[in-house]
């Protein structure tokens, strides 16, 4: 991503957030529970970050550091968020966290608790070679194909696929003009399909073989939540995942 357009990293360092699957709004941030962390933890969370620092200093890229060890973890990368252009999260309990029917309360309510765009990359990561834009008509849905043609103007390059998810099994897209409007002024390599309840086999060899990242609107009963009871999306949780770009207004 620097080498498309050089950023400024903040990396933060915090405990473990553990989140049990009954959280909600109701609890306050505060009462996530912190798993202890002793001296040599410590000590290794700081070898890990010289390492960083060398790694940053070696390829150019302007880093900050966030070292908050014995303090909610939670509360400290919403803050962060409040000041950033979009957030990456890379932990594999993301991804264990989704289901076919909804995604649990794990990864909904941390998704909810960042104030910008959030990118959550799967341990193998590979660099994005085209785009899926998934839209199912819902305002979550546009602004965050819009908010990604902001941040990543780069990406918009890519071969790109606008996905509409029917429940009806409609061919037309709601507010079908606007929203290809939208689309066709950022991607010059757009495709459109439309899906309904039945498995999308061709999509999904599409899917695995082009390398895509996938931009969502948040979790709810539209947008990311749809996406992930079709067939389709086991290829995102079986297998070989792929970055997921998550935005909600």
């Amino acid at each position: 991503m620097h080498r498309e357009a050089p950023i400024c990293l903040t990396a933060a360092f915090l405990p473990q957030i553990v989140i049990a699957n009954t959280w909600t709004y109701a609890y306050p941030l505060s009462a996530l529970y912190v798993p202890p962390i002793d001296e040599n933890d410590i000590s290794s969370v700081d070898d890990t970050i010289a390492h960083f620092k060398q790694l940053c200093a070696t390829n150019g890229i302007e880093a900050k550091i966030c070292r908050e060890l014995k303090k909610d973890a939670l509360p400290i990368v919403r803050r962060e968020s409040r000041f950033a252009d979009f957030l990456l999260l890379n932990n594999a309990d993301y991804y264990n966290s989704l289901s076919f029917s909804t995604p649990n309360d794990y990864l909904r309510e941390t998704l909810h608790a960042m104030e910008c765009p959030v990118i959550l990359i799967p341990e193998e990561a590979e660099y994005p070679e085209t785009v899926i834009l998934a839209y199912d008509g819902s305002a979550s849905s546009a602004y965050a194909v819009r908010s990604f043609t902001t941040l990543f103007p780069h990406w918009c390059e890519l071969p790109a696929m606008l996905i509409y998810l029917s429940e009806q099994g409609d061919k037309d897209l709601p507010y079908q003009d606007k929203i290809l409007d939208l689309a066709r002024a950022h991607f010059p390599n757009l495709t459109v399909q439309c899906i309904s309840g039945k498995s999308p086999n061709e999509d999904e060899q599409w899917l695995k073989t082009k390398r895509p990242i996938l931009v969502s609107g948040s979790f709810g009963r539209s947008g990311l939540s749809q996406l992930f009871r079709r067939s389709f999306a086991a290829s995102l949780s079986e297998g070989k995942k792929i970055p997921l770009f998550i935005a909600h207004q």
